[in-house]
């Protein structure tokens, strides 16, 4: 077994590798190094910290963000300086410090799994170093629909394909900090997020176009259930009922093809929507909704 202290002096004699098992620290270690590894994801830090003024995080609007390993580092060693007195104190700690940030950092990764062991399952995705990223989004979404799926993905640039799985990060942090903030941290430079309905969300629906009778159907196609350009428009009833014989007829002549009740409620399923956010050269965003097929 291997203690922290012999960790500083491997370091100090060029032999220190950053990566560490739960097997290599002793018991009072493995609390030490978990909750500095919670601090390096800034759990405990106070909100006013992160965002001093409230015009820097406004209503319905998401910012980005990369963690500084600087200041992860001043914020590791003040938790450290509890009882640092004499100048040998200091440079005691000097040394603990970076051994204690270099296992913070490797063990972060495993902060998320043991606060939320039902996502033990979900797919690790290699770390892709000690860059660390995310977002603050503050939203009535957030309130609205509990359970939205997040993911993040990396910038196009750097290495990874892109298009596919590979762009997904390793989310390490994801945590409502109120009714309408959420905050999601990653491991690697993020550059889009991929904010999604539950997928139970999943139902049946129109679009409104413009008054509140105005509405509009796009069209699947009856081969795959895939969406098409083709589009529907019609009014609501009285009350607000669906007319369902002026969309069966509007869909057969859209489509040239009989109907029935199972085509009906083909046409009028909906998927659960996305909202993509992507990082702009100017530090701002973008949002567009995606509505591909199921």
């Amino acid at each position: 077994m291997v203690s922290l202290t012999s960790r500083v002096q491997k370091r100090n004699t060029g032999e220190f590798n950053s990566e560490i098992s739960e097997e290599d620290l002793r018991e009072s270690e493995k609390t030490f190094v978990d909750i500095l590894s919670k601090y390096s994801l800034l759990y405990e830090v106070p909100f006013i910290y992160l965002v001093p003024e409230e015009s820097l995080l406004p209503e319905e609007s998401i910012r980005f963000f990369e963690l500084d390993p600087y200041w992860i580092q001043s914020l590791l060693d003040g938790a450290c300086s509890i009882g640092r007195n004499t100048a040998y104190d200091y440079s005691h700690d000097e040394a603990l410090i970076q051994a204690a940030y270099q296992c913070a950092m490797g063990n972060n990764a495993q902060v998320r799994p043991k606060l939320v062991p039902e996502r033990n399952g979900e797919e690790k995705r290699p770390d892709t170093g000690r860059n660390y990223s995310g977002f603050l989004l503050r939203s009535n979404i957030v309130s609205d629909y509990n359970g939205l799926d997040i993911i993040g993905e990396g910038e196009p640039d750097n290495g990874m394909e892109t298009a596919g799985e590979d762009k997904k990060l390793m989310l390490v942090r994801l945590e409502q900090l109120s009714s309408t903030v959420m905050l999601g941290i990653f491991s690697g430079r993020l550059h889009t997020v991929r904010i999604a309905q539950p997928r139970e969300s999943l139902h049946l629906g129109i679009s409104k176009t413009g008054s509140a009778s105005d509405c509009k159907v796009t069209l699947r196609s009856f081969a795959d259930g895939k969406l098409t350009d083709q589009k529907i428009d019609f009014k609501l009833g009285d009350s607000g009922r669906l007319p369902v014989k002026q969309i069966a007829a509007a869909i057969r002549a859209e489509m040239s093809e009989e109907i029935s009740s199972a085509g009906i409620a083909l046409q009028l399923i909906q998927n659960a929507y996305t909202a993509v956010y992507t990082k702009s050269a100017e530090g701002g965003r973008s949002d567009v909704p995606d509505r591909s097929g199921i």
